[in-house]
């Protein structure tokens, strides 16, 4: 079975916004599926999956993973990841 792929779009700088696609889901972080550029490390931004957000982030590992500063209620997480 494929994995899930969620279209979403991020804002990394003021009102840039790049569209990115999740590929791994949780109520703490999502991961990427492609790398972000490594001088985004440690860089706050907020990303939009689908119709949810702005949802605030944080570049915490770089490349491609992105922590949520609040947990995502879980029947969001249950909703994408069908």
């Amino acid at each position: 079975m494929p994995a899930i792929t969620v279209p979403a779009e991020l804002s990394m700088a003021r009102g840039v916004f790049t569209t990115v696609r999740i590929v791994d889901l949780t109520v703490h972080a999502c991961k990427l599926s492609e790398r972000l550029h490594v001088s985004l490390a440690g860089i706050r931004g907020v990303v939009w999956i689908g119709a949810i957000g702005p949802l605030h982030v944080l570049n915490r590992a770089g490349l491609d993973r992105l922590d949520f500063d609040g947990p995502l209620h879980p029947s969001i997480v249950a909703h994408f990841n069908a």
